[in-house]
């Protein structure tokens, strides 16, 4: 069971999804990836128990990525990490945010850590410092750690917290021959969290397509049903 955020969102849609809001659903595939997607995507509602599961707006949808974010921060990093984060799709937006995700753009010289960013499993917390928006090689580290924070969702809501990169990274390895990046390659989570930003780049997304078809199938089908 997944335990109530000490700092709860301050709208009615949150709720500590302890249960699927829609526990009826019949889900007919096999463990693994497909099932991970129906249980998402059929069991889980983006806008809250209490709302219709239908498309939100832009208006709505620029307030839910706005509600991500903590602390102060300038203009400029609020409309660069709005504009990194539209593409993962309202679906998983509403999801990650329902599930307590946040993020925090740190300035420069108060970011102590050695990587370029870090998502906080304990604390579902991305953090950032505010020279990693808007990079001019396109690289997203906000895609990068909001993949570890997908793989997070996913792995508590479908997989009984199991973590799936680690199946994903075994289950896929007979039909890779070649990862999206180097940093890919150091283990599981990284892999998905570079996967995830990947997909998302023209380059990647050939890699992923003709290297790792099966990983790209799985965000292909994630990320097109996220933005229906």
């Amino acid at each position: 069971m997944l335990q109530r955020l000490s700092r709860p969102l301050p709208d009615a849609t949150y709720c500590c999804l302890t249960q699927p809001d829609n526990p009826e659903v019949a889900l007919h595939s096999p463990p693994g990836p497909g099932r991970w997607l129906e249980t998402l995507f059929m069991c889980w509602n983006p806008a809250g128990r209490k709302r219709r599961p239908e498309r939100v707006g832009d208006e709505e949808l620029e307030e839910w990525l706005l509600g991500f974010l903590l602390g102060p921060h300038d203009q400029d990093a609020r409309n660069q990490f709005l504009a990194e984060m539209y593409p993962i799709g309202w679906r998983l937006i509403g999801l990650l945010r329902r599930f307590g995700v946040r993020a925090q753009v740190r300035r420069d010289d108060q970011y102590h850590r050695p990587g370029a960013g870090h998502y906080s499993h304990e604390r579902k917390t991305i953090i950032l410092p505010r020279r990693q928006l808007g990079r001019d090689d396109d690289y997203s580290v906000v895609r990068h750690e909001v993949g570890h924070a997908i793989e997070h969702l996913i792995t508590a809501l479908c997989n009984q917290n199991q973590p799936i990169s680690e199946f994903l990274w075994q289950g896929f390895s007979a039909q890779r021959t070649g990862f999206v990046s180097d940093y890919a390659q150091t283990d599981p989570e990284e892999y998905f969290a570079e996967s995830v930003e990947g997909y998302f780049q023209d380059e990647g997304y050939r890699v992923l397509r003709d290297e790792d078809p099966g990983m790209f199938a799985f965000l292909d089908a994630l990320f097109e049903t996220s933005n229906l």
